[in-house]
């Protein structure tokens, strides 16, 4: 259970974070409103993958071996999600 507060929290942390620091790379990682499926009132970060990842690392190293059992093909599988995610929501011209 602890594992899942830690990783929660550190989840939620790393949004905040992103969302605080979006001055520095909002030219990069802001979505901008025009679009179909635009929901927000201002142009926000897409990058929020990066504090799931976060959340799912600090989940990983706090958790007991059973749990890492489970945790790390997650990991694994979510390495490739990720880094194309990322490379997605910079450089905007990666397709589905």
């Amino acid at each position: 259970m602890q594992a899942n507060l830690i990783a929660f929290a550190v989840t939620v942390l790393a949004g905040l974070g992103l969302i605080a620091t979006q001055r520095w790379h909002g030219r990069f990682s802001l979505d901008g409103l025009d679009g179909i499926q635009k929901h927000h009132d201002e142009p926000t970060p897409r990058i929020g993958g990066i504090a799931i990842a976060a959340g799912l690392l600090a989940a990983w190293f706090t958790a007991d071996p059973a749990q890492r059992q489970v945790l790390s093909p997650l990991l694994l599988a979510g390495v490739p999600a990720l880094l194309f995610g990322l490379a997605e929501d910079v450089s905007k011209r990666v397709g589905v």
